[in-house]
């Protein structure tokens, strides 16, 4: 039932964020988050929000590779969080995307 579940909300949500355009306005503040929840996270590596945070600030900015590291981290801390569940597939997803995208660059390089 989770799975399905978890499936049902990345299809959902992927279809959101891949259908809008990049806004990097907010960088410079997702940066300073990123930057105070690493701090929490040195102060206690178990703090289960800041590990959720950090992953979403780390997805705002496109480093999907960290997001799902913490959100592995979270998950083998709390294996129901359906929003870290979630949140993994679309960072899953979106690295897929680019990847997919930047091999098509290549190609017609």
């Amino acid at each position: 039932m989770r799975t399905v579940i978890a499936l049902l909300l990345f299809a959902l949500a992927s279809n959101h964020c891949f259908s809008q355009t990049t806004d990097t306005s907010d960088y410079p503040n997702i940066r300073n988050q990123i930057k105070d929840q690493a701090f929490f996270l040195k102060m206690n590596p178990k703090n289960t929000n800041a590990l959720l945070k950090h992953s979403y600030y780390s997805q705002a900015i496109g480093d999907y590779e960290t997001s799902i590291k913490d959100l592995n981290t979270l998950l083998e801390l709390t294996p129901s969080d359906y929003r870290a569940m979630n949140s993994r597939a679309v960072a899953k997803g979106a690295q897929k995307k680019i990847t997919k995208e930047q091999l098509r660059i290549m190609e017609m390089q």
